[in-house]
């Protein structure tokens, strides 16, 4: 047996109407038009602050992630779980909401580390991020829509776009 079965096996016995609906809940935070409304929302918060530069930062950060993600599915095409309680319509691999939650999520909780030094605050931003990560990928698993692999990969796939969102936000602040 492989781990994505192993996985999914797992959370078969565990499923039940208050978990669903929690669980409902959380995979919102990586839905494309949650993501939508919240990028827009920092995007006006960032042009407001005149702080264009993490504006584009975080576009990079986000962008690389899809169009990676989406292209990944296009080559794999790797079919969705059976046993799914949402129907999906794009494939499985990478997880798109496991992408995305560490890229858009990732780099807000860059921009607030680079404001807050104090290692309290600091604290609050990381377990705060990594709990919308964690919660995020867990969802897709218990509500059958990915496999384990598919969330890994996702997680990634976001840490690229990640990456490269914190590299040019890095370049363009030393390059003043």
């Amino acid at each position: 047996m492989n781990i994505d079965l192993i996985t999914g096996n797992f959370f078969l016995p565990l499923r039940d109407p208050a978990r669903t609906a929690f669980f409902n809940a959380v995979t919102v935070l990586g839905n494309v038009t949650t993501i939508i409304v919240l990028f827009f929302i920092v995007a006006i918060f960032l042009l407001y602050k005149k702080q264009r530069k993490s504006l584009v930062a975080l576009s990079i950060s986000v962008g690389v992630a899809e169009v990676i993600t989406y292209f990944v599915k296009i080559i794999v095409h790797r079919a969705r779980p059976l046993n799914a309680l949402l129907v999906e319509k794009d494939y499985s691999f990478p997880s798109g909401h496991a992408t995305v939650v560490v890229a858009f999520y990732g780099f807000i909780a860059f921009l607030l580390l680079c404001q807050y030094k104090k290692p309290y605050m600091r604290n609050i931003i990381l377990c705060v991020t990594v709990a919308i990560v964690l919660l995020v990928g867990v969802s897709r698993l218990y509500l059958g829509v990915h496999y384990l692999t598919d969330i890994i990969a996702g997680y990634i796939v976001g840490l690229v776009g990640l990456s490269a969102g914190v590299s040019y936000y890095r370049y363009a602040s030393n390059k003043k």
